[in-house]
């Protein structure tokens, strides 16, 4: 293309320089009609399935993004920006965008929406998408909401601070001899990881509960009043969050491409990349009570950071050749598919019977998962920027 405008331009006559302009133009056009085209086969996909809803765009392709669901309002996140809109209808509320990159992961308070950079939480008000308030740079290591207090904790070397989720204003602050990792919150309880002991800590008295110690463990998940740990040494354990007592202790044996395990209400899902399957895990971790493999020697898809959707029924999991699948947790086997039309790249959330979620292209989809009366369609279609 570049040699044929090179031989036009040679020349400076008006009909040339009109001929350079055409061709130009018709390039132009052609471009245009190659992302209508792609745009089209999209929604060509998505349309003639029966779970379908609706979508719009993000502008350009989507490789990270996070979902949060508030009330029937999603906020979606992308790297210097913030959508939010209607969930059921796909009316766009708000688009923010931001100066610094963040990212992309997001928090949900009772107020504002907490946008996570890498040196910083900024909090965005849920109703205008406006910047509320702004931390300093932080080293942040890791961080996690408290609902009960409305405080977020965040870890900078060895001090631990709560910040208020309305104002920013810090609230709270703990120093220990080591970082904290691995941070969690339950009821009025802090957990954290320093060095090779758990530690629980009293949010209203600051007081250390108990400490755990273990040379090896690399996870601590919530499970119900309690918490469980993952540990290096073959085993996961129960532990009683009020006391740190061990409840329960199951072996496995140690896999370092595991990406995550996840407890459902069923049990233990193993996580892991590159995998052709996924498996609820008995009481020994090692020995499933279900495995479900892929058909089509397709694979898990495993987007950083993100968890796989699951709600009280049913496991929601996309493979990387583009397909979201639901099965049944009681038993492993698969209720229906969805083609994703490219590779999910966000977390999965549900709301009233509609499962959300991004793609690689850029598309935020809305699926009907109970296929019940009484779901609103989205009226059309739409580019958001």
């Amino acid at each position: 293309m570049s040699i044929v405008l090179s031989l036009f331009i040679v020349s400076s006559t008006k009909g040339q320089n009109k001929k350079v302009e055409d061709l130009m133009q018709y390039y132009r056009l052609k471009s245009d009609s190659i992302d209508i085209a792609i745009d089209n086969q999209a929604r060509k996909v998505l349309n003639n399935q029966i779970r379908y809803i609706g979508h719009f765009n993000l502008s350009g392709r989507t490789e990270s993004s996070n979902l949060v669901l508030s009330n029937d309002t999603i906020f979606v996140s992308k790297r210097d920006s913030i959508i939010c809109f209607n969930g059921k209808t796909g009316e766009k509320y708000w688009a923010e965008k931001h100066k610094n990159r963040s990212n992309g992961e997001m928090l949900n308070t009772k107020s504002n929406i907490i946008l996570t950079y890498y040196r910083a939480f900024k909090g965005i008000c849920k109703r205008t998408g406006e910047l509320v308030w702004t931390t300093e740079e932080y080293n942040i290591r890791t961080s996690k909401y408290n609902k009960q207090k409305d405080l977020i904790f965040l870890s900078k070397d060895s001090t631990t601070v709560g910040l208020d989720a309305a104002s920013g204003e810090k609230k709270w602050e703990y120093k220990s001899s080591m970082p904290f990792y691995l941070l969690m919150t339950q009821n009025d309880f802090l957990i954290g990881k320093s060095k090779d002991t758990l530690l629980c800590i009293s949010i209203n008295s600051k007081k250390i509960i108990w400490k755990y110690k273990e040379e090896y463990f690399d996870s601590v998940t919530a499970c119900g009043d309690n918490i469980v740990v993952r540990n290096r040494n073959d085993s996961t354990l129960k532990l009683n969050i009020e006391n740190g007592n061990i409840l329960s202790k199951e072996f496995m044996k140690y896999d370092r491409n595991w990406i995550d395990i996840i407890l459902t209400r069923k049990g233990y899902v193993k996580k892991r990349m590159g995998q052709k399957g996924i498996s609820l895990a008995g009481k020994k971790l090692d020995k499933p009570k279900w495995t479900y493999e892929f058909p089509n020697n397709e694979t898990l898809n495993v987007p950083i950071n993100k968890p796989i959707g699951s709600d009280k029924k049913n496991l929601y999991v996309s493979t990387e050749q583009g397909k979201l699948r639901a099965i049944n947790l009681k038993n492993g086997k698969p209720l229906w598919e969805f083609d994703t039309y490219s590779r999910v790249t966000s977390n999965i959330v549900m709301g009233s019977g509609v499962l959300y979620f991004v793609n690689v292209s850029g598309q935020v989809i809305a699926i009907d998962t109970d296929l019940k009366d009484g779901v609103h369609k989205w009226t059309n279609l739409r580019d958001f920027e």
